[in-house]
């Protein structure tokens, strides 16, 4: 098995229940070192967040490295000068990509955790009405 399928099946089976990761817990996650996960962020090639100061990784952007594996350089075949400028529209293009998907793990993420609010609330609010019912 392919060292990306080892990390694709850590990540699905081991994870699936875990919306983000800390770089720690992503390089465990894939196979990688918690440097090439920095790397990776620092080139916009991974998508991540900070939540209370600390640094986390999108599931989703995970299993997407994963899937997509390391992308092939660009300007194959280019001169120096048009392969720069080529490289440097992918680069921006790239982070916006992972950016738009970091925003939207990020809102799936609050949403998630709001619906759990929600939930808690009318837990809370059934218990105090039983709790009411009972002492009137």
């Amino acid at each position: 098995m392919s060292e990306t399928a080892k990390a694709h099946d850590a990540l699905t089976k081991n994870h699936h229940e875990i919306l983000a990761f800390n770089v720690t817990d992503a390089a465990r996650a894939t196979g990688v070192g918690r440097g090439k996960i920095h790397e990776l962020i620092s080139q916009g090639r991974l998508a991540s967040t900070l939540v209370g100061g600390r640094r986390i990784i999108p599931r989703a952007a995970l299993e997407q490295l994963v899937n997509e594996g390391e992308r092939p350089k660009v300007g194959r075949g280019l001169n120096a000068v048009e392969a720069g400028r080529a490289s440097g529209v992918k680069r921006a293009e790239i982070a916006a990509e992972r950016a738009a998907e970091a925003a939207e793990a990020e809102a799936a993420f609050l949403e998630d955790k709001a619906r759990e609010a929600r939930e808690a609330a009318r837990k809370a609010r059934e218990a105090a009405a039983a709790l009411a019912s009972e002492t009137a």
